[in-house]
């Protein structure tokens, strides 16, 4: 599945809507692999900006050095498919 950060569109109902500047644009591709008993969570994120951020690179760097599932993804399994989450130690 590939996301790509448009800078605006129109919705199904003809509104037209415009990103905001609050954030890079970004492209993501969302992916999986492994098996049932050690699935991958495949991802890869192009950020459009004019050159490296640090404060980007930081942030992703915090995500990728933790053990959880990324914020994000905890959020759409909790409340997007409605399933309990309990982090083991």
């Amino acid at each position: 599945m590939t996301f790509t950060g448009e800078p605006e569109l129109t919705d199904g109902a003809e509104r037209h809507l415009q990103a905001s500047a609050a954030q890079p644009r970004f492209h993501v591709e969302h992916a999986v692999g492994g098996s049932e008993r050690a699935p991958l969570n495949l991802w890869r994120i192009v950020h459009l900006t004019e050159q490296p951020d640090r404060q980007l690179i930081e942030q992703f760097a915090r995500m990728w050095q933790s053990p959880w599932l990324p914020e994000f993804v905890e959020i759409y399994i909790r409340h997007d498919l409605h399933i309990g989450l309990t982090r083991q130690p």
